[in-house]
């Protein structure tokens, strides 16, 4: 992904949150004679160039890393409030440690039943003969309308 010096620096300007057409006069790319017009349109351009996309996923990425706590990091911190020892003026209040309990519970899914799914949804069938009432009511009642 070989991009200018321009390319780049409007590429950090977008990533800083700046408006498209903003960073491309910061990039340097505007000239005077340009209409607001045509330097929004060249700027929205460059924004979708596939590069420039590249770039800014990469560096999304690269903050989003720094600045998240891993799932790791999490469940140390939330064994860390369990472990903890919290006094007040009535004695050990534990209401901390049975949350972060929960949190940690949550995240590894203890609660989550295996194999129960709730179904809730309703079906309408809409027939015209004797018959086919016939047998959607024996359907309904779980008989077999087939023979073996």
């Amino acid at each position: 992904m070989k991009l200018t010096q321009k390319q780049q620096t409007f590429t950090r300007h977008i990533f800083e949150g700046k408006n498209q057409s903003d960073a491309y006069k910061n990039a340097g790319y505007a000239v005077a004679k340009q209409t607001a017009n045509t330097i929004a349109a060249n700027a929205s351009r460059l924004a979708n160039n596939v590069n420039v996309k590249a770039l800014i996923e990469q560096m999304n990425q690269e903050a989003e890393d720094e600045s998240l706590a891993k799932v790791l990091e999490r469940r140390q911190r939330l064994t860390t409030f369990i472990r903890e020892d919290n006094y007040n003026k009535f004695g050990i209040n534990r209401q901390g440690n049975i949350q972060a309990i929960a949190e940690l519970n949550k995240m590894e899914k203890v609660y989550e039943e295996k194999g129960s799914v709730v179904d809730n949804r309703t079906i309408n069938v809409i027939v015209n003969s004797e018959d086919g009432k016939e047998i959607i009511n024996r359907l309904a009642s779980g008989e077999r309308t087939e023979k073996k």
